[in-house]
């Protein structure tokens, strides 16, 4: 298909397809719409800048005004902030100085012959007549008068403060974009807004075009519904005078108001312009003395004797037109009118959907998700002008603002992220966007590459002394945009490494779930309390994660399993075989030590290999195998306490670790950022095997150095201001959880006369909804994250660096956690007061589900939210989650009984419902604080780095170089 093919097929109202003919997107192609243009003569006509030009220190008088090959031209998409000179303002202007210089006052009423415009008094007429077809109306209905804000509050002083004498500020209705990923106003909105605010509404005032979108608003069909329901209706006109086929007249529209100096190239802060349709311009001379024979207005000096307007539009004006402003708007609508609208238009509607074609068809080298620019202006011609809207991705405009300049490309640009181009019809050519194209979409991916090349800076390659006050906290702006993968494993071992690291969590939740149904035989054999008993719960998960954490990002994530499981299978054997209170007690803290830092460490994992923009699945996947202990460990708990007694639970737990291990250190990799031996035994080998083979192999960075675990980091994360509110608030919600599951055994033995076995499986509801709420709520943390940064224009790449600063992660994953954490809290409540009033075993049954679902759901956001704010220390991060919420929770634990003896059951937990939807509060404070609170710490960390910079040796040849 040809191009003249291609312009009789296009139709308003229909997005332009030129991907059919692949000669679009070749410069020829462009050229042959320019010799097929009837409109193509008219650029002659305007004095368009040259590159040259552009950069000059100094005006001077240049030839190239009257020779258009003197310098090249640079290629003008600024239409729609200030239009290019005609070339006959110049000589418009001169007549008129000369016309001044020689009649003096005379000339506002004595012409000379060879005149382009009438004598001055006279010549805001000519104005309006030209003026009046740009604009669709009578001349009578036009007044050039004025600048635009000011025409705009003397026509509000007219058809709404006098009218119905209500304060704009108290009675205006805003009408806000539904979707702020695409800001614009549907007709429909629009329409809906007028209907219900239709009894109070007095007048309706709307930009014809959105200066920031570029979008055109259906003019005739909203202001003929806002006439049926008796509102007026009035139009800002500053982006489609002379842009697009405008007629106020014949769409009754009341009033409106525009500059010349966009489209209408009247030169800077020309004279701007009024409609008024002819029904409100009428004045009744017969009777003066009424003061109904006019519309209220601002009295201004042009009318008679006792103040009675003109007829029309210029009974508004204030006083006599300034003349050489409107010669410079006249120069200009004279060249409009030999065009006329209707062919400008239809030449608009061509070259904005060429220049749509070439910025989303040619083949950037990131696939369309990853594009550093999307088009926020409607894609429908009948919905925009000649103006396109790019909102560039962050971190992108001053790169690219500056690659245009450099190349002789004057665009405008509306902070932080937004670039307008509109070409005009009247000077513009095809050809002028087909070479826009080239340099804005060379200007994107230099951008990119610099954006990246920085984010690569601040991630060290070079190996430094690990001895110096450089900690574990290496590459710690990993986040930052690159073109490296985040991760150097696979997508299917990445998965792998995963469901390992997800099956080693699964030992600590199971260590005290199948712990739950043998409290009561335990505290009858020990000759404790349960409130001792129940003291053993919790308070051995919290202080070896803090050791264990450190060890990990310095010696590796293996190393650290393997140290786990081996005091875990010990600290099993001792409780097997031990016979009283005090040795049960230090033995679970021994427990401890392996089977709750796998939690820390998985966390770790999933920071290891999964960037921000798919952590929260991965973090769902995670913790799956954790959250997998709540269903199955009371069951084998149970079973084992009923049939073989409670030793046997730990027997069970022995026999599961060792078989675990085994198959675990042969095929886990190493994970830890910065640790050298990056292998398992498997990768090992192969990667043996390709070295033999001359495969080149990366290199891993020499390992650090150890040195005995450092637990003040780890507090060092409790105590920000960030995350101590987090911390705390997590707790809370985690010593409701476990007052419930430590409670579950007592009441429901004493309530319901249950025994081991069936209080283990009454463990199986709240165990599923867990592993339910892993798996969705990691999805749902994605799709916010997604959704939040495709709001702001933030890229979303997975196995990419991606700079979180400026972006605010604590709303996009806390969204997620209030309506969850505000139904655990509930449904708690409602499990108390079940249980008070001893209602059937399948209600609260049924709410331990909800209850597993819900308070999964805001554990795993919150522990998802800790890894986003320190990738580089997650493991660290959750090692200090465990210290607070294990602490607390073990002081609940120890209460509980006492609250429950003192309160009763449904009081008891209505009190601890209420303390965790108290938590609530805070949380909003860190996603409205947390991001100003991460940017100051992170500065913090850069200054302490910076000072701590480590000595680096370089080798070159026999000399050695010494360098901070």
């Amino acid at each position: 298909m040809g191009s003249r093919q291609h312009l009789r097929d296009i139709k308003s109202g229909h997005p332009l397809a030129y991907e059919d003919d692949i000669r679009a997107s070749k410069r020829e192609y462009a050229k042959a719409l320019d010799s097929e243009d009837p409109l193509r003569h008219f650029r002659d006509e305007f004095i368009i800048p040259s590159k040259k030009d552009l950069k000059r220190t100094k005006l001077t008088v240049e030839e190239s005004e009257n020779d258009t090959s003197a310098d090249p031209t640079c290629i003008y998409f600024c239409g729609n902030s200030l239009g290019v000179q005609p070339r006959s303002t110049k000589r418009y202007i001169e007549q008129y100085l000369r016309a001044w210089a020689t009649k003096g006052v005379t000339g506002h009423f004595v012409p000379h012959d060879d005149q382009l415009l009438p004598p001055f008094v006279d010549v805001d007429s000519a104005g309006s007549k030209l003026m009046a077809p740009v604009v669709g109306a009578l001349q009578s209905e036009v007044a050039v008068m004025g600048t635009l804000t000011a025409n705009l509050h003397f026509l509000m002083a007219s058809f709404y403060l006098r009218h119905h004498k209500f304060n704009p500020e108290e009675a205006m209705v805003l009408i806000e974009p539904e979707d702020l990923d695409r800001p614009i106003l549907s007709t429909e909105q629009i329409l809906k807004v007028i209907d219900d605010n239709a009894s109070s509404t007095a007048l309706v005032l709307l930009s014809a075009i959105q200066f920031y979108t570029g979008q055109y608003f259906d003019m005739e069909r909203i202001t003929k519904h806002a006439h049926s329901h008796g509102i007026l209706v009035g139009w800002d006109c500053a982006h489609a005078a002379g842009n697009v086929d405008l007629q106020l007249h014949d769409w009754d529209v009341d009033f409106a108001a525009w500059c010349s100096y966009k489209y209408i190239n009247s030169g800077p802060g020309g004279m701007a312009a009024i409609f008024v349709h002819e029904r409100h311009g009428r004045v009744d001379e017969k009777q003066p003395d009424s003061d109904q024979t006019f519309r209220p207005r601002l009295s201004g000096w042009w009318g008679f004797d006792k103040f009675v307007p003109q007829p029309g539009a210029a009974g508004f004006q204030l006083s006599n037109p300034s003349v050489l402003d409107i010669t410079a708007v006249a120069s200009s609508l004279e060249i409009f009118n030999r065009a006329t609208m209707k062919e400008i238009r239809q030449k608009s509607i061509k070259m904005t959907g060429y220049l749509e074609h070439l910025l989303l068809n040619y083949p950037l080298d990131a696939p369309p998700e990853e594009k550093p620019f999307s088009l926020i202006t409607p894609s429908n011609p009948a919905e925009r002008g000649a103006q396109l809207s790019l909102r560039l991705q962050p971190g992108l405009l001053d790169r690219v603002l500056h690659h245009l300049e450099e190349n002789g490309v004057v665009i405008d640009e509306r902070k932080p992220d937004v670039v307008r181009v509109a070409p005009a019809p009247l000077y513009n050519t095809y050809a002028e966007i087909w070479d826009f194209c080239q340099i804005f979409l060379q200007a994107c991916r230099e951008a990119v590459k610099a954006l990246q090349m920085e984010a690569t800076a601040l991630t060290p390659t070079v190996s430094v002394d690990i001895e110096s006050n450089l900690n574990d906290d290496v590459g710690n702006h990993s986040e930052a945009v690159g073109d490296v993968d985040y991760s150097i494993f696979p997508l299917s071992q990445r998965r792998f490494i995963v469901f390992m690291a997800s099956w080693a969590g699964f030992f600590s939740p199971v260590s005290s779930q199948n712990y739950f149904p043998a409290l009561n035989t335990l505290a009858k054999d020990l000759h404790v309390s349960n409130s001792l008993i129940n003291l053993t719960l919790t308070s051995y998960m919290g202080l070896s994660p803090m050791f264990i954490g450190d060890f990990a990002d310095k010696a590796g994530r293996r190393p650290a399993y393997v140290v786990c499981f081996v005091i875990y299978i010990a600290a099993n054997i001792g409780l097997a075989l031990q016979n009283d209170y005090a040795a049960l007690f230090v033995l679970r803290c021994m427990q401890s030590a392996g089977s709750s830092t796998t939690i820390a460490l998985s966390s770790g994992v999933v920071a290891d290999v999964a960037s921000a923009a798919e952590r929260g699945s991965y973090m769902g996947f995670v913790t799956a195998g954790s959250l997998l202990g709540p269903s199955v460990g009371p069951v084998i708990g149970g079973l084992l306490s009923q049939f073989l007694g409670w030793r046997a639970i730990f027997w069970f737990l022995v026999i599961f670790a060792g078989a675990f291990l085994v198959p675990f250190l042969v095929l886990f990799p190493e994970t830890a950022r910065g640790i050298a031996w990056n292998m398992s035994l498997v990768n090992y080998l192969d990667t043996r095997k390709a070295r033999k083979q001359g495969v080149s192999v990366p290199e891993p960075p020499p390992r650090q150095k150890l040195s005995f675990p450092n637990p003040f980091p780890t507090l060092a994360i409790v105590f920000q201001k960030d995350t101590s509110i987090i911390l705390f608030c997590n707790a809370v919600l985690f010593a409701g959880f476990y007052d419930v599951s430590a409670t579950i055994p007592s009441i429901y033995h004493d309530l319901y006369g249950l025994d081991d076995l069936q209080v283990g499986l009454c463990y199986i509801p709240f165990g599923l909804g867990a592993s339910v709420a892993s798996i969705l709520n990691g999805k749902l943390l994605d799709f916010n994250y997604r959704r939040v940064a495709k709001r702001m224009g933030f890229p979303v790449v997975k196995n990419r660096f991606v700079d979180l600063r400026g972006f605010p992660i604590e709303r996009s994953r806390l969204e997620i956690a209030f309506p969850a954490l505000t139904i655990g809290s509930l449904s708690i409540l409602a499990f108390g007061w079940c249980l008070n009033f001893g209602v059937h075993l399948a209600a609260p049954t049924t709410i331990l589900f909800v209850m597993g679902l819900a308070l999964t759901a805001s554990f795993n956001t919150v522990s998802t939210l800790l890894v986003d704010l320190y990738p580089t220390q997650a493991a660290k991060a959750t090692a200090a989650n465990n210290v607070v919420r294990c602490l607390l929770g073990a002081g609940a634990t120890a209460v509980v009984d006492f609250m429950l003896n003192a309160m009763g059951r449904g009081w008891c937990f209505t009190f601890i419902s209420l303390v965790m939807l108290c938590t609530a509060p805070l949380l909003l404070i860190v996603v409205h604080r947390g991001p100003n609170w991460r940017e100051e710490r992170r500065r913090k960390e850069d200054a302490k780095e910076l000072q701590n910079a480590p000595t680096v040796q370089v080798v070159h040849e026999n000399q050695t170089e010494k360098a901070s």
